[in-house]
Parts: structure tokens; C-alpha cells; sequence
């Protein structure tokens, strides 16, 4: 998942990172790393999404 499309979802849904973080039980510097440097989460995390 790209993270522009990540982004573009989670503002759709009008979630902040945190939020989405707290959701899926990760950190939001996870969330921040796949929207902003574009990092590959785990299959784990790809799901939890």
C-alpha cells in the first residue's frame, strides 16, 4: 500500500494518525513512516489496514 493512498484513506475517514495507530495497535510513528517516506509495513500491518 502506497502511502499517499494510506493518507488519502485515513482523511477520508477523518482519522488522525494517532487515531489509526491506537486502532491497529501500533505506533504512529509506523503510520508517519508508510505515509511520508513511503516504508512497506509488515504483511501484519498491511492487513491491520
Amino acid at each position: 500500500m502506497k502511502g499517499n493512498v494510506l493518507k488519502q484513506l485515513r482523511e477520508k475517514e477523518g482519522l488522525t494518525q494517532q487515531q489509526l495507530a491506537d486502532y491497529i495497535g501500533k505506533d504512529r510513528s509506523l503510520i508517519a513512516k508508510i505515509e511520508c517516506e513511503g516504508a512497506s509495513p509488515s504483511v501484519d500491518t498491511a492487513k491491520a489496514l
